[in-house]
């Protein structure tokens, strides 16, 4: 979402978000993750879960250091008329959460255990993809339970 048509009650530190955009970005970050999945009896699988690890913990921190978001605001934001605003934090939350779980798989990976660590990095792209399909994934339940246990911020 440009700055210029960031919905007007939205404060100008990115604490909202475009639904369409989250979407694409969990599309394709679950798109990277199977494919190495499907890549990995090679030796590059790893290391194109922790390139996606990358972008997705990135991305959690700042949205403007996610790839699939700007691909997203830059190519396919302009074509559509309206945008759907809805809070970041939970998603963001949830980035972080999904990441480390793929993050950990792939060091499970590199180091040798490879039916846990690819087990770890299939948990990451059902999130991802149900939360992108259904609004719903597993990991992002999780992030918002540990958050209320944590209490106010």
């Amino acid at each position: 979402m440009t700055p210029e048509r960031r919905p007007p009650e939205a404060p100008a530190n990115h604490s909202t978000g475009d639904r369409a955009e989250r979407r694409f970005h969990q599309g394709v970050l679950a798109a990277w993750y199977a494919l190495g999945v499907f890549v990995a009896s090679s030796s590059v699988a790893p290391w194109i879960i922790l390139v996606g690890v990358l972008v997705q913990l990135a991305g959690s921190v700042n949205c403007c250091l996610s790839l699939p978001r700007a691909l997203h605001r830059w190519l396919i934001a302009p074509a559509r008329r309206q945008c759907a605003p809805e809070p970041r934090a939970a998603f963001d939350r949830a980035d972080a959460l999904t990441g480390t779980v793929a993050l950990a798989g792939s060091v499970f990976v590199f180091a040798g255990n490879h039916p846990l660590g690819w087990a770890l990095v299939g948990v990451a792209i059902v999130s991802l993809a149900l939360d992108a399909a259904l609004d719903r994934g597993p990991l992002r339940s999780l992030a918002d339970l540990l958050a209320r246990l944590a209490g106010p911020a």
